[in-house]
């Protein structure tokens, strides 16, 4: 199934669609348990209503949070765009098997389920900002060199899943923390525009990677313009856990 290129193929047709539905159901079930049985926590519940909450997070007490949550992010969707959004158009391009590619994205998935809750652990023991360091060193240096190695073995299956899995584990790795980490950079009053606004504009830019690699692919060969790329986010990631501060304990 996962080999075959026929278009009318079941798996091309229809069974694609099998995981988003397992996804919706599972992800309204949450939905559903946070809204009925998650209390507001009672400052959120007393937090005056802010009438411009834009412009309360422009203000100079909140300039530092929101730029440290914008660099971070940035290095976080780049790394994330570069090692698993491009991962199956750019070795699509480079002859890698639908078989190998498939592998690769169903092995790091698994590998990511697992880990998620050691890191989000590890995040609350040692704090976010800690943690971010680290992401931000494997994402400069070690998913590269995997990502490297998974582009230069692109043929041989064995090599491509295995270097090419564990790269995207870690990128995948820094969104176990992201969302705790934006959201105690703000007050109650504007957590919520603050964690939107910082989560979702950062985002922009990077999805524009197609286009990103053909640049990259002027200055290095275009095959490991991925690799580049995602270093790139890893220098942002380091870059802003290095300005940010442990908040872990902050009173929600």
């Amino acid at each position: 199934m996962f080999q075959s290129g026929d278009a009318t193929a079941p798996y091309s047709v229809w069974g694609w669609r099998i995981p988003f539905a397992i996804g919706f159901v599972l992800s309204a079930y949450v939905f559903l348990h946070y809204l009925l049985s998650v209390p507001e926590s009672e400052i959120w519940n007393g937090a005056r209503p802010t009438e411009n909450p834009l412009k309360k997070l422009l203000a100079p007490q909140h300039r530092r949070s929101m730029a440290t949550a914008f660099v971070t992010a940035s290095g976080g969707y780049i790394v994330a765009n570069g090692a698993v959004g491009a991962f199956a158009p750019h070795f699509k391009h480079l002859q890698a098997t639908p078989f190998a590619i498939n592998t690769a994205i169903l092995v790091a998935s698994i590998l990511a389920v697992a880990v998620f809750p050691i890191l989000g652990m590890a995040g609350q023991n040692y704090g976010r900002k800690q943690m971010f360091v680290l992401l931000g060193v494997v994402n400069l240096v070690v998913t590269p060199a995997l990502l490297a190695t998974a582009i230069a073995h692109s043929g041989n299956t064995v090599v491509l899943v295995g270097s090419a899995a564990l790269a995207m584990v870690g990128a995948l790795a820094v969104w176990s923390q992201i969302t705790a980490y934006i959201m105690e950079m703000f007050p109650a009053s504007v957590r919520s525009s603050g964690y939107g606004i910082a989560y979702s504009i950062p985002s922009i830019l990077p999805a524009f990677y197609p286009y990103l690699f053909i640049a990259i692919g002027g200055m290095i060969d275009y095959d490991y313009a991925p690799v580049a790329f995602v270093a790139v986010g890893g220098v942002l990631l380091v870059v802003g856990s290095r300005i940010s501060r442990d908040l872990r304990e902050v009173d929600m």
